[in-house]
């Protein structure tokens, strides 16, 4: 397949693998809308794009449009770098579990730096995401990115057909990719890459039956909702639905989408003219069918939300974003299990509202008016609180730990990357419901009109396109805080029950452990963070003095400085929603214990000695180690509210542990009632804690498990962290710095990057709402850097 005799057997031309990722999306309901309501034929119109990645002027291809991707890492199968790579290049995850993968093709690059092409082998993948998600890359100074371009069909094809498109309204032209660009027009001479033309064809041709199947099924779907919303009699609506669904059997793809056009255009000949018995137009119900079918994409069925957090959360915000609210959405909302409970509970709150009217959001749009009552609004308040069980008792104590999170996010994720065009006091409205009560955050969450809020926002000088937007900012706010006051009500209970039940019956554990003599040591800071015992080190490389205080490991010739710490609920909260927590017993390291070892003479050597296993053998034989179950999404599984436990089988790796940690683990085994569960041994010398997890960067030498400890009626547990000394010199403590600036460098990483649909941060604040903040603390601000 490669040309010029391709040597295989060359270092230099040992083929370097990549991913690629077409991402496809249905397009925003305000697109659609625009279209429609400006006279375009629905038949016209498309529903659906690809994404494609435009190379700013700093990379090899600039100006040029590819779909997201890049190198395979040596420990990754191929669509697992697909994944990684539009992660980091995007922050979206794909609805499907798994991507198409649409074929594969070999050319080669130019390589700057070597100075020749290099040969390079890459697979192409395609993955949906939902129609609200925005792109965005995590490091944007890396991958080179000047922009994000949305394409339909036609534009797409037209994009392989010429190797170049113009973007409206910029009138800028960009290029295709040079690997994937088969015509003569585009192509940049000094960057052309030895291609294999049929391969490229292959995929392009792929892509497009894959869009033109998207676009007939999206069609077909938005019809359905539109003949719901028509009110036409069932026969009806079943002939046109036969008409729909045979326009695409049996057929070519590209048959099939020109059969549903057909279709549409038949449609539209009977329908174009047509009102409903509420006045509404042909047009209009077709933009509000064309957004129930992007609202079903939003939260309905399984893939739309894999937690119950995560579900309310995209569903308070799709609500936000629609302008045609009925009952229809709930029906949707309620098909997502993860949303059904939530559903539930705002349709009791709003039967308490009204008993006359019969819709929903009729009973909903009544709050704003009868919260200007201040005895009602009282009785609002307390139906809320019945509605979603929440307790009145601390209330204020509950608002103050949710605004504590939300402010720990914007300080510690949001406000160090915005743009410096922002000012940094404004990133203080990303949270403006703050200082009110349950009563206050109802009503905005409720609005009665606009007049009120003109009112409240007079003294702004706001326009009004900025007005709606402010209001829409508010309002989600004033949801968010109510959905979190729900969401977070078992959490909150379950972190005070582990808070109060405390970890005593551990402490005593390792008070036996350690029952030695305490030791008082100085330890010399140097600039690489060594620290050192008993050295002369030169004045110009000391950095600083500091007394440890050491305990003495039981009947062994080790010293040891142990630090307890109890997790904040604001970290907590976190961990719930990244990780899609509904059981907040999924929790169980609230408390959390580091162990530095340390030789009691200064042969740090001698710590660091790794033996085989056959030589540790006899340290295992007296203990079980354990394995807590986990479901296929890596959650807990429990059993009366506790994990379940199963033996885990030594492996020859647990074995090769630094001998010190393992007589540790031995010692605590011994006690009556203990259990050590999920243990990580260290890594062998060069290989610490080298994992795919962001956060685990760099040879980070620990080991770490956890503790169970059952005594009378309670269980008790720990997080274990235990750092030891390394072969080639570094001590215990030089590890424990490095893991803390390890876990600070990645830490707000993981507020982006998220196991769920959509991170952390975009769930708590929308790029769509908040806009220029979270879009420069992401984007902005690292593209300068």
């Amino acid at each position: 397949m490669f040309k010029e005799g391709l040597n295989l057997e060359k270092e230099s031309e040992k083929k370097r693998e990549v991913a690629r990722v077409f991402i496809l999306r249905s397009r925003p309901t305000n697109e659609i809308k625009k279209e429609i309501e400006s006279g375009a034929e629905p038949s016209d119109v498309f529903f659906t794009t690809a994404m494609w990645m435009e190379k700013n002027s700093e990379s090899v291809n600039p100006g040029q449009v590819m779909p997201v991707g890049g190198k395979k890492k040596d420990w990754e199968k191929i669509e697992e770098t697909a994944q990684r790579e539009m992660l980091e290049e995007t922050h979206l995850r794909p609805l499907d579990v798994d991507l198409k993968f649409i074929g594969k093709m070999d050319y080669k690059i130019f390589h700057s730096r070597k100075k020749e092409k290099i040969p390079i082998e890459a697979s192409f993948f395609v993955g949906n995401v939902p129609p609200l998600d925005e792109a965005y890359p995590l490091n944007p100074a890396e991958d080179k990115v000047e922009d994000f371009h949305h394409l339909d069909l036609k534009q797409t094809a037209e994009l392989f057909t010429k190797g170049k498109f113009e973007i409206e309204p910029e009138k800028k032209t960009v290029f295709l990719l040079d690997s994937l660009n088969i015509t003569a027009e585009g192509k940049k001479e000094e960057n052309l890459l030895d291609a294999d033309s049929d391969s490229a064809s292959e995929i392009s041709g792929e892509l497009l039956s894959i869009m033109e199947e998207k676009e007939a099924n999206k069609k077909i779907n938005v019809l359905t909702h539109f003949l719901d919303l028509s009110g036409a009699h069932e026969e009806e609506k079943n002939k046109w639905k036969r008409r729909l669904a045979s326009s695409v059997d049996k057929k070519g793809l590209g048959e099939g989408l020109w059969g549903t056009q057909t279709v549409i255009k038949d449609f539209w000949k009977k329908y174009g003219d047509f009102k409903n018995k509420d006045g509404k137009n042909a047009r209009g119900l077709f933009c509000e069918a064309a957004d129930l079918s992007n609202f079903e994409e939003e939260v309905g069925g399984e893939r739309a939300g894999k937690s119950e957090i995560e579900a309310v959360l995209r569903c308070i915000y799709a609500l936000l974003e629609t302008s045609y609210l009925s009952d229809k959405y709930l029906e949707i909302a309620k098909k997502n299990k993860k949303l059904s409970k939530f559903i539930g509970k705002l349709e009791m709150f709003a039967n308490k509202i009204s008993s006359s009217e019969k819709s929903f959001f009729g009973k909903i749009k009544k709050i704003g008016e009868l919260t200007r009552d201040m005895d009602t609004a009282k009785q609002i308040e307390e139906d809320f609180m019945e509605s979603f069980g929440v307790e009145k008792d601390a209330l204020f104590s509950k608002f103050d730990r949710i605004n504590s999170f939300l402010d720990y996010l914007v300080d510690s994720a949001i406000s160090p990357k915005i743009d410096i065009d922002f000012h940094h006091s404004l990133v203080k409205t990303l949270n403006e419901v703050r200082n009110f009560d349950l009563e206050g955050i109802i009503k905005m969450a409720f609005p009665a009109g606009d007049e009120e809020w003109k009112e409240r926002f007079k003294d702004e000088n706001f326009s009004k396109e900025e007005l709606k937007r402010k209001i829409k900012e508010v309002v989600f706010e004033a949801r968010r805080q109510l959905v979190l006051l729900y969401l977070f009500a078992e959490t909150d209970k379950h972190y005070e029950e582990r808070k109060n039940l405390g970890n005593a019956p551990i402490e005593k554990v390792f008070s036996d452990v350690f029952k030695g003599a305490t030791v008082n040591k100085f330890l010399d800071y140097k600039k690489d963070n060594e620290i050192l015992e008993d050295v002369e080190v030169k004045d110009d490389v000391l950095l600083g003095r500091q007394k440890a205080e050491l305990r003495k490991f039981k009947n062994k010739n080790y010293l040891a400085s142990i630090e307890t710490d109890t997790k904040k609920i604001e970290s907590v909260y976190r961990k719930a929603v990244e990780r899609g927590l509904d059981d907040p017993k999924n929790i169980i390291d609230i408390f959390r214990r580091e162990i530095v070892l340390h030789p009691l003479d200064a042969d740090l050597k001698k710590m660091g000695e790794m033996k085989k296993f056959a030589d540790l053998k006899k340290d295992f034989s007296d203990i079980k180690i354990f394995e807590a179950k986990r479901d296929k999404e890596g959650k807990l599984e429990m059993n009366g509210g506790f994990p379940i436990l199963i033996e885990k089988e030594i492996k020859q790796k647990d074995g090769e542990e630094v001998p010190a940690i393992l007589e540790l683990i031995s010692e605590i085994a011994k006690h009556h009632g203990i259990k050590i569960f999920d243990y990580k041994p260290t890594g062998g010398n060069g290989n610490q804690a080298k994992k795919r997890s962001v956060g685990s960067g760099g040879d980070i030498r620990f080991a770490k498990f956890y503790i169970q400890y059952t005594g009378g009626n309670n269980v008790y547990y720990e997080e274990i962290q235990v750092f030891a000394p390394s072969e080639d010199g570094h001590s215990g403590f030089y590890f424990e710095r490095q893991k803390k600036e390890d876990d600070k460098r990645y830490g707000d990483d993981r507020l982006y990057k998220t196991k769920g649909l959509r991170s952390l941060i975009e769930l708590l604040f929308p790029v769509g709402i908040y806009g220029k903040p979270i879009h420069d603390a992401a984007f902005k601000n690292l593209k300068k850097k």
